[in-house]
């Protein structure tokens, strides 16, 4: 039998005798009984995931439910931490994180420093009226006036990037989708583990969360301060990425109705000489099951599960999957965006439906919204639903040409058959060469794409990354929802509105950015005016920058073995690792990969080769690289520069005077 260390001790004051609360140590779990001291509910428990991360359940019963959260499994490690009493609270600490329990039975969060993260103010249980136990429950918190939440979701109405003084439903249906998780800028995020129908309301009272039915309130509080040790804290509660293969990241079809449809279609792309994959995902089938769960009709406001059915319905069936997957990587499509749905090698696939200029200015403020939420794989499959109905043809063609610039820049680039580029040859062929440019763009990039694949999966970083999260310290970029980072170095800006000849580009401070077509170097922390045109939306490029450079073939196995430019934007010093394996299966969890490190120092003007650490099956060891320096003219836009420096590498380490 378990023994529990129980504590009990009286405080004598002047106007009487109190008793503080009492608690028990299980493990990684404090239990709090609330009886005769908390007035906000009857128990309490505090579960130490990690230093960085806790749990905390509240209830009205003397037995916690045997609830089973979807987004976690119980801790697997001990973590070690204090529990003591300080005045009349209960504090728990661990190495980061210090949890006050207040009289009443509230919680207040603070670092290590004795700053201030999350406070509750209250706590309700207000009981269903029907035979079951439980609550309509709400939790509610201070925030301070000017910090800044991010997250909880997708709208498919208005673009929803900032959370002060909003209020809105979380829903999943066919053009939302509901993520309950918030970050913070004070460099912490919050995950309601309820999966009901969830009202998010905040206001100068606080913010509050709602929901309909719940056995008790529960959710995780993760500490950073940093944005990616907040997303590594989540995979690590609720699933680790893993790769997804290497022509899912290339330029693919979405499956026809038929085989024979998306074959003709592909034979075209490829007679224009647009890149596109040979192959597609065979699991479309499950997201159409999985759409039909979502939108049933037979769902009820007062579902306990209304949010997260789904998710129940298809997991057994992504881990069937998972099972199976020896030779092949998964790569499931999604509308699901809980926290754990990223372990199975899913990508989500937007619901949003962009048949105007405000979807797709939505769609991009999602997209940066998706990625805070621990799943770093989605495609915004705004193209399979963009109609012309409404629309003249030449608007139509410059809604799909910005989509297409857009989507490149998408950690997965899907299209589907209805609306496809070649549909545009004919009717708006100056469209049509452009479309085809975008497509381009994306193979040219795809060494530094799969290498940025394997940083997410390696060491959990983020393909789309917020500007708030390289420079939250910079005001102006943290509060900017229409742009965003493209892996580490690339800054995206898309173009969102119809006709414009002129945007305003804020490049945030603490480094100098490079025009990517034309060369030209800009100081950070300044707003420009960039001229807009057809040919391509605004893309940066941090100083300190390597990029490099594929040649372009009509899939993403082509390239493997031909000449790769490198293009060097120069600072200091400027580094990048390029990552490649077999593109499919499961070898590369067993170490069968190569990483060739690329190091420039801006003093003496020299590139420094490492020799190539690890193999894998076809491997080639002799490869020829194109190395630029980037400046006005020179290593810019599409298109390989001319004359470049050749170096011939062998697997040894190599060092280029420049």
């Amino acid at each position: 039998m378990k023994k529990f260390n129980w504590f009990l001790i009286f405080l004598f004051l002047a106007s009487g005798t109190y008793a503080r609360s009492l608690y028990k140590i299980d493990g990684n779990k404090v239990t709090v009984d609330l009886e005769g001291i908390g007035v906000k509910s009857r128990m309490l428990r505090v579960e130490i995931w990690s230093p960085r991360s806790v749990k905390l359940i509240s209830g009205m019963s003397v037995e916690f439910s045997d609830f089973n959260s979807l987004i976690a499994n119980e801790p697997q490690e001990a973590v070690k931490f204090k529990v003591g009493y300080a005045y009349n609270n209960i504090e728990i600490t661990t190495s980061e994180l210090l949890i006050s329990i207040q009289e009443d039975g509230l919680v207040r969060i603070y670092n290590r420093d004795g700053n201030k993260l999350l406070i509750e103010s209250d706590r309700t249980f207000q009981k269903n009226n029907d035979s079951s136990e439980s609550y309509r429950v709400k939790q509610r918190y201070f925030l301070n006036p000017n910090e800044r939440i991010f997250g909880f979701g997708q709208t498919g109405e208005t673009p929803r990037y900032c959370l002060r003084n909003l209020s809105f439903q979380l829903k999943q249906d066919e053009e939302n989708i509901a993520t309950p998780l918030f970050f913070s800028e004070k460099g912490y995020a919050m995950i309601w583990d309820n999966y009901s129908s969830t009202l998010f309301s905040d206001a100068r009272s606080g913010l509050e969360l709602e929901s309909v039915i719940g056995e008790e309130i529960q959710y995780f509080f993760i500490y950073g301060p940093d944005w990616e040790t907040i997303v590594s804290e989540i995979r690590s509660i609720s699933g680790i990425v893993p790769m997804l293969p290497r022509w899912a990241f290339g330029h693919w079809l979405i499956p026809d109705d038929s085989d024979i449809k998306t074959g003709n279609l592909r034979n075209e792309y490829l007679l224009e000489g647009i890149p596109v994959e040979t192959v597609s995902s065979e699991y479309f089938p499950l997201f159409e099951k999985e759409m039909a769960i979502s939108l049933s009709k037979d769902k009820q406001e007062n579902d306990p599960v209304l949010n997260m059915a789904s998710y129940i319905g298809m997991a057994p069936e992504y881990e069937k999957v998972v099972e199976q997957a020896t030779s092949e990587r998964p790569c499931i499509p999604t509308h699901i965006n809980f926290p754990g749905i990223q372990k199975y090698g899913t990508f989500l696939l937007s619901g949003i439906k962009i048949n105007n200029w405000d979807a797709l200015k939505c769609q991009v403020v999602s997209g940066i919204n998706y990625s805070l939420s621990g799943q770093p794989y989605w495609t915004s499959s705004g193209i399979e639903h963009i109609s012309p109905e409404g629309l003249t043809p030449q608007q139509y063609s410059e809604l799909m040409l910005r989509w297409y610039q857009y989507a490149v820049f998408n950690p997965v680039f899907a299209s589907s058959p209805k609306g496809s580029i070649i549909s545009f040859k004919n009717t708006s062929p100056e469209y049509f060469n452009q479309m085809k440019k975008a497509v381009e763009l994306r193979y040219r990039l795809l060494p530094y794409i799969y290498s940025t694949a394997h940083d997410v999966v390696a060491n959990n970083k983020t393909f789309v990354r917020s500007l708030l999260f390289d420079y939250p310290d910079d005001e102006k970029a943290t509060m900017t929802d229409n742009q965003f980072l493209f892996g580490k170095s690339i800054m995206v800006c898309p173009v969102v509105e119809p006709g414009i000849k002129q945007k305003s580009i804020y490049l945030p401070k603490g480094n100098d950015w490079f025009d990517f077509y034309t060369g030209i170097r800009y100081e950070g922390g300044n707003s420009i005016d960039v001229e807009i045109t057809n040919e391509s939306i605004p893309v940066f490029v941090k100083a300190g920058s390597v990029i490099p450079f594929a040649t372009i073939g009509s899939n993403s196995a082509d390239s493997l073995f031909s000449p790769m430019e490198i293009r060097i934007y120069p600072s200091d010093n400027a580094e990048f690792v390029l990552y490649e394996d077999a593109g499919d299966g499961n070898g590369y969890k067993n170490g069968e990969s190569s990483v060739i490190r690329f190091t420039y120092t801006g003093r003496n003007n020299v590139l420094v080769v490492d020799p190539a650490e690890g193999t894998y099956p076809g491997m080639e060891t002799n490869r020829m690289f194109r190395v630029v320096v980037v400046e006005e003219s020179v290593g810019n836009g599409m298109d390989f520069s001319e004359p470049p420096t050749w170096l011939e590498y062998s697997g040894k380490r190599e060092r280029l005077k420049l």
